[in-house]
């Protein structure tokens, strides 16, 4: 699904948050770039040929968890995506918690993790890391289900998130993200690149206009609480 920039505009958000605040709450309505990477940087979702993906039968279901993320979480618009040989970039807005949560729902650390105990075990319901762990864990799923055991050690615990600021940044994580298989020889998350594409570049030149304080950070790596014991 591709919003117009006047639809986002709509929805409120506040492009002047940063990530890894503390105390942001990632239930919050906002736009987000999120990416989730294989372990080892195992390239198992499909090659890039000609400047273009071609999808293995994992990349396929990749694609479909993705696809599925808005039926599955009410909350959460998908707009741009794509599949790369070993990790995937979206695009995801967060747009409807605000209307049904309450204060009980929340976490006292921002919608950012479940406390259980007085101890943080997980993502907060319906925040960004509980659907990224979600859509992670559904791959899983799928792809044990053509191979029992495939999935173990699918993925990197962890994943990259960045909090969309304003519409221009929005049009160039798109166009970022459509390209992404016309870079993948010097995208850093290739074992055999030439390390000329760096993302924490290409997000930090997002966020010159607009710099985070001196306690804030940027492109956070954020865990999603997932397990993957018995997959």
């Amino acid at each position: 699904m591709r919003w117009s920039n006047e639809t986002m505009c709509a929805l409120h958000l506040d492009f002047r948050t940063h990530a890894r605040l503390k105390g942001f709450d990632y239930c919050s309505n906002n736009a987000y770039f999120v990416t989730a990477v294989t372990r080892y940087r195992s390239c198992v979702f499909g090659t890039v040929v000609d400047h273009s993906m071609q999808l293995s039968q994992r990349g396929v279901v990749v694609s479909q968890c993705l696809k599925d993320t808005e039926r599955h979480h009410p909350q959460v618009k998908l707009d741009s995506f794509i599949v790369m040989p070993n990790h995937f970039h979206a695009l995801i807005y967060i747009v409807e918690n605000q209307v049904d949560a309450t204060p009980a729902s929340r976490s006292p650390q921002g919608g950012e993790s479940r406390i259980r105990n007085g101890t943080a075990k997980g993502p907060a319901a319906k925040s960004l890391g509980a659907v990224v762990g979600s859509v992670k864990s559904a791959i899983s799923r799928e792809i044990n289900k053509l191979r029992p055991g495939a999935a173990r050690t699918l993925w990197q615990e962890n994943y990259h998130e960045h909090i969309v600021r304003n519409t221009e940044a929005l049009d160039r994580i798109r166009n970022y993200i459509l390209t992404n298989p016309s870079r993948w020889q010097s995208d850093q998350e290739n074992p055999d690149n030439n390390g000329k594409d760096q993302i924490q570049e290409f997000l930090d030149q997002l966020t010159l206009n607009n710099p985070p304080r001196c306690d804030d950070r940027d492109a956070g790596v954020a865990s999603t609480g997932e397990s993957f014991d018995n997959e």
